[in-house]
C-alpha cells in the first residue's frame, strides 16, 4: 500500500507542494459557497465536492488531501485511522472501506463491476449509535457535611467546684451549729440543777407561848399581854410567809425567764447560721449562674461556627457539583452534535438514522 509523505513545509501562510507550486491555504468557508449542501441540510463542509474544499473539517485535512476530493467517508475513515493510531496514509480510494471504487472491472466474478457503495452502513451506524448511551456523563453526586456537635466535645458545664464550695459551706455551719448546741446544752443543764431556796417557805415560827406560859400569866395577871404577845408572834410568822412566797415566785419567774432565754438563744443561733447559710450559698450560686452562662454562650458560639462552616462547605459544594454536572452536560452535547455531523456525513446511501437521536443528550 503506498504511503503519503508530508507534501509540504509550512511558511507563515504559504505552502509548498512537492511540485513545487505555491499556494495559499482556503478560508474556512469559501466566499460565494451556500452554507448547505444543495438540496439537502447538511453543513457545506459534508459537500463531497472539490469544490466544497474541506479543509475545516479535519486537522489532517491541508496535509493528507490535497486534492480536496476525499468524500466524507474517506475523510471519516482516515479520521479513524488517526485517532486508532494507524499510520495517516492515503491508500487507494478503491482499498478503503466505503469508499467508492476506482477503475472498472471488478475481481474474480467476471464482468464489470458497480462501484462499492459510499460511506458507513447500516450495522456500523448501528453499532456506533448504540455505543452513544453508555458514553453518558455521570453526575457528581452531592454529599452534605454534617459537622459534629461541639457540645458532644465540650460536655456539660462542671459544677464539681461550686458543689465542693457548698459542701465545705455546709459542713462549716454544721460545726458551728454543733459547738453552739454543745454551750446551749451545758447552760440548760447548769439552770436545771437550780433549786429555789424559796420554794419551801419560812422553816422557823415563834413558839406557841400560851402553851408553855400562859398558867404562869393567868396566875400573874399578864394573860392579855401574853395574848398580845402570842399575836404578834403569829402575825410575824404569817408576814415572813408571805415574804418568802413573794421570793419563791420571784425566783421561778426568774428561772422560768433563764430557761427561755436559753432557748430563745438557741433558736437565735440557729436562725443566724441559716442566715449565714444561704448567703454563703447565694453566692456560691451565682458564681456558678455566671460560669454556668459563659460555658453556654461558648458553646452557642462554637455550635453557630460550627454551622455556618457546615453551610458555607455544603453551598460551595453544592454549587461546585451543579456546575460540574452542567459543565459535563454542555460539553457532552456540544461534543455529541459534533459527533453527530460527523456520522451523518459519513453514512452512506439509503441508510437509516435512529429515531430517538434525542435520548442521546442529557438534561
Amino acid at each position: 500500500m503506498p504511503t503519503v509523505s508530508t507534501p509540504y513545509v509550512t511558511a507563515g501562510n504559504r505552502r509548498k507542494s512537492n511540485s513545487g507550486s505555491v499556494y495559499t491555504a482556503s478560508p474556512r468557508k469559501p466566499a460565494g459557497t451556500s452554507s448547505t449542501v444543495a438540496g439537502t441540510s447538511l453543513p457545506w463542509y459534508m459537500n463531497p465536492s472539490a469544490n466544497a474544499r474541506p479543509d475545516t473539517q479535519y486537522s489532517w485535512q491541508s496535509r493528507y488531501d490535497q486534492s480536496r476530493t476525499l468524500s466524507p467517508a474517506e475523510q471519516s475513515l482516515i479520521q479513524m485511522q488517526l485517532r486508532g493510531g494507524l499510520p495517516p496514509n492515503r491508500p487507494p480510494a478503491g482499498n478503503l472501506p466505503g469508499a467508492p471504487g476506482r477503475g472498472g472491472g471488478g475481481g474474480g466474478g467476471g464482468g464489470g463491476g458497480a462501484a462499492a457503495p459510499e460511506g458507513l452502513d447500516q450495522a456500523t451506524l448501528d453499532w456506533l449509535f448504540g455505543q452513544i448511551p453508555n458514553q453518558r456523563p455521570q453526575d457528581l453526586t452531592y454529599n452534605p457535611i454534617d459537622l459534629p456537635d461541639p457540645r458532644q466535645y465540650y460536655g456539660n458545664f462542671d459544677t464539681s467546684q461550686y458543689d465542693v464550695a457548698r459542701q465545705g459551706i455546709a459542713s462549716g455551719l454544721a460545726g458551728v451549729q454543733q459547738r453552739a448546741n454543745t454551750s446551749y446544752d451545758n447552760a440548760l443543764a447548769q439552770l436545771q440543777q437550780y433549786q429555789n431556796p424559796y420554794a419551801a417557805g419560812p422553816q422557823q415560827a415563834n413558839p406557841n407561848y400560851l402553851a408553855q406560859f400562859g398558867a404562869m400569866a393567868a396566875a400573874n395577871g399578864a394573860q392579855g399581854q401574853m395574848n398580845q404577845t402570842v399575836g404578834e408572834g403569829a402575825q410575824a410568822d404569817r408576814a415572813f410567809g408571805n415574804v418568802y412566797a413573794l421570793m419563791n415566785a420571784n425566783d421561778q419567774a426568774r428561772q422560768a425567764g433563764n430557761l427561755r432565754a436559753n432557748a430563745a438563744d438557741r433558736m437565735t443561733t440557729e436562725q443566724n447560721l441559716g442566715i449565714e447559710g444561704n448567703m454563703l450559698n447565694l453566692g456560691a450560686n451565682m458564681a456558678q449562674a455566671k460560669g454556668q452562662s459563659a460555658w453556654e454562650q461558648m458553646v452557642r458560639q462554637a455550635q453557630l461556627d460550627a454551622a455556618n462552616q457546615e453551610t458555607t462547605a455544603n453551598w460551595q459544594r453544592q454549587n461546585t457539583v451543579g456546575d460540574t454536572n452542567v459543565g459535563n452536560r454542555n460539553a457532552w452535547n456540544s461534543g455529541l452534535m459534533n459527533t453527530l455531523l460527523s456520522i451523518i456525513g459519513s453514512k452512506a446511501p439509503g441508510t437509516t438514522l435512529p429515531a430517538n437521536y434525542g435520548g442521546f443528550y442529557v438534561q
